[in-house]
């Protein structure tokens, strides 16, 4: 493969959105030069953008939220029941209140939601109220200093 061959390979994988480390071990430059001519394509070529999945910080940024914020709605996503989604996206139920029904299994999920937002909102608060109390045995537990 000649150089100029081996650049408009680089260019066309960079393109298509190949990881540097594919086109390093596919065209055998090193991965600073793939930096550099993705860096010159953007820059000074302004040639077609490298298309890449963006992060969840640029999505979060793009949202107006912040990055936990972002995480906590994919999170819901990907193991929220439907019913809980439709919720949280028509403003029923709070972010976080969603978030906290989504770690329960599917089953409790789906007796949560079919008991309505308003039992539902008061199961999270039960749950927060649990959480807390919890966490403050733990912290009232004497140290065990010299016992055996």
């Amino acid at each position: 493969m000649t150089a100029a061959t081996t650049i408009e390979t680089a260019i066309e994988m960079l393109n298509q959105g190949y990881s540097v480390r594919r086109i390093a071990a596919d065209t055998g430059f090193s991965k600073s030069k793939i930096g550099r001519l993705r860096q010159q394509l953007g820059q000074d070529c302004k040639l077609a953008e490298v298309s890449r999945r963006p992060t969840v910080a640029q999505l979060a940024r793009l949202a107006g939220i912040s990055v936990r914020s972002m995480h906590t709605g994919f999170f819901i996503q990907r193991y929220g029941v439907p019913e809980l989604r439709q919720w949280l996206l028509a403003g029923v139920i709070s972010l976080h209140a969603a978030e906290l029904i989504t770690r329960l299994n599917l089953e409790y999920q789906h007796e949560i939601v079919a008991m309505g937002p308003d039992k539902a909102k008061a199961i999270v608060k039960n749950i927060r109220r649990q959480l807390r109390d919890s966490a403050a045995n733990v912290q009232e537990c004497p140290d065990d200093e010299g016992g055996a």
